[in-house]
C-alpha cells in the first residue's frame, strides 16, 4: 500500500514539476530579443526620428521594443515633420504605445538584450542624475549589455556610478552633440554641454564634424553624436544584438 502511495505522489510531483516548466518557458522566451528605449518626460522632449528609426531596424530584424519613461507618462515627441514618409507611417502604427510608456521604477533589466537613450533636449533635464536611469544602467552593466545613447541621449549616462564606485563613463570612448553643434544659447540654458561635462568626467569623448555621422563603441557604451548619426548607430545597434559580440 505504502509503495502505491509514493508511486502515486512521485507522479503528481513530475506533473507539477512540468507543469512549472511550461510556465516558466514563455516568460523566459518573452525576455529574449526585447530592448529598452528611455524617453524623456521632460517638457523640452525627444526627437522623434532618433526613436523611430531604430525602432524600424530592430522590429525589422525580429527585436520587439518597450518604451519607459521616469514617472511612466507620455513625453513630448518633437521633429514629426522630419520623419520621412516611411517613418511617419511607422510612427502612426505605434503612436499609442509611444506615449504610455512603463516607469522607470517598474523595469527589470533582465527582461531586455539592450537599453537606449535617444536624444532631444530633455534627457539633459530628467535623465541626467535619475536614481532610476542609474539603477537600470548599472545593472545592464553587470549584466553585460550594450547601453546605446545618441545625441543628447548620453546626458542619461553621465553621473551614473557602478558599484565599485567609479563613473560608468570614465576611462571609456564615448561621443555625443558636441559644443559646435551646439546653439549659442545653450550654454545658458541647458543644466551643462555634454561634451564638457564628459571631458570634465573622465570620458574620452571625441565627435566628429558638426552634421556628420559619427558613433562611438567602447563596449558596453555605443554612443552617436547628432540626429545625423541616427542610422549609423541604429545598424551597429542591431549588428551587435545579431552577433552577440564584445568588440572593442
Amino acid at each position: 500500500m505504502r509503495i502505491k502511495i509514493n508511486n502515486c505522489v512521485q507522479s503528481i510531483l513530475k506533473v507539477l514539476f512540468l507543469l512549472m516548466l511550461q510556465t516558466l518557458t514563455p516568460t523566459n522566451a518573452k525576455a529574449e530579443n526585447k530592448v529598452l528605449f528611455v524617453l524623456s518626460g521632460h517638457h523640452s522632449g525627444y526627437w522623434l526620428p532618433e526613436v523611430i528609426r531604430p525602432y524600424k531596424d530592430l522590429a525589422d530584424n525580429g527585436y520587439q521594443v518597450e518604451f519607459a519613461s521616469p514617472q511612466g507618462a507620455a513625453g513630448h515627441p518633437k521633429a514629426e515633420s522630419q520623419l520621412s514618409p516611411e517613418l511617419k507611417t511607422v510612427y502612426r502604427q505605434i503612436e499609442e504605445k509611444i506615449s504610455t510608456p512603463k516607469s522607470l521604477k517598474s523595469i527589470n533589466s533582465d527582461e531586455y538584450e539592450a537599453i537606449y537613450f535617444p536624444g532631444g533636449a530633455g534627457p539633459v533635464f530628467d535623465l541626467a542624475g535619475h536614481p532610476e536611469v542609474s539603477r537600470l544602467v548599472n545593472a545592464f552593466h553587470q549584466e553585460n549589455k550594450i547601453i546605446a545613447a545618441l545625441c543628447h541621449g548620453p546626458a542619461a549616462l553621465t553621473y551614473v556610478k557602478l558599484k565599485n564606485g567609479k563613473r560608468l563613463i570614465a576611462g571609456l570612448r564615448t561621443t555625443g552633440k558636441s559644443n559646435a553643434e551646439e546653439p549659442r544659447w545653450a550654454e545658458d540654458w541647458y543644466p551643462f554641454l555634454i561634451e564638457d561635462k564628459f571631458k570634465e568626467l573622465g570620458s574620452k569623448y571625441s565627435s566628429g564634424k558638426p552634421k556628420q555621422a559619427y558613433i562611438v563603441y567602447d563596449f558596453p557604451l555605443l554612443t552617436g553624436q547628432n540626429p545625423q548619426s541616427t542610422a549609423l548607430l541604429s545598424q551597429k545597434l542591431v549588428s551587435l544584438l545579431r552577433n552577440n559580440t564584445e568588440l572593442k
